[in-house]
């Protein structure tokens, strides 16, 4: 960023140099800071402290309330052809994206196919206990009611929330699978939203997406 004089010029060279396909556009070139409230009521300040809280996260919120957008990032997302929101961290990664002042004006703006997707794999504190319905109540209550259009998760058959072999990054050994049973799937659909159920996780790492499995599913969704 010293160098390019932004750091919008130092991700189109850092780019350039990895070869990447695409480009990388940040909501805002404010500093933030993410603050949140977790299920006992403790506020945790800080992206970090979030992702390793104590408990559930039921709120986020950044400092500044509303900086403003990056208007190229704005412009991209209203001339999409198709908004894939995750697979990602819930509270410390998706939802401060919506919460930069203009990003869900721009979201509703935009004729492109919403699509979310869920997490196969809860994170320890941040997202512990969460079902797939949760996820996206999460996503709504951060200012996307009534902007998703489909929704794919990774379907576990069970309500009952249980631990496979494995390890994430956070170190966890039990990776905690986000449940998306015919119950929880119902729940989604009842608010509008076309649930996709597919095998999408990665054996190998089953706190993650397989890459293939969920390119297939994407493109068959669009």
């Amino acid at each position: 960023a010293d160098i390019e004089g932004s750091f919008t010029g130092a991700l189109d060279v850092a780019a350039e140099l990895l070869q990447a396909r695409g480009r990388v556009l940040p909501c805002t070139l404010e500093d933030v800071t993410l603050h949140a409230t977790d299920a006992a009521g403790r506020p945790v300040r800080g992206q970090a402290n979030i992702a390793t809280s104590e408990g559930p996260v039921v709120r986020v919120c950044i400092e500044p309330e509303a900086p403003a957008a990056h208007e190229p990032a704005l412009q991209a997302i209203r001339a999409a052809d198709a908004i894939v929101i995750g697979p990602g961290s819930l509270y410390t990664s998706i939802i401060p994206n919506f919460l930069v002042d203009g990003v869900v004006d721009a979201v509703r703006e935009s004729s492109a196919a919403r699509i979310y997707v869920c997490n196969v794999a809860n994170q320890r504190g941040e997202t512990q206990g969460m079902d797939a319905a949760q996820h996206l109540d999460a996503l709504t209550g951060h200012g996307l009611g009534g902007l998703l259009d489909i929704a794919i998760v990774q379907g576990t058959g069970s309500d009952v929330i249980h631990t496979v072999p494995g390890v994430c990054e956070d170190g966890s050994v039990d990776v905690e699978p986000v449940v998306a049973s015919e119950s929880v799937v119902e729940q989604i659909r009842s608010t509008g939203v076309r649930v996709v159920v597919a095998d999408v996780v990665d054996r190998a790492a089953p706190c993650r997406h397989d890459p293939e499995l969920l390119c297939r599913v994407l493109r068959e969704v669009l």
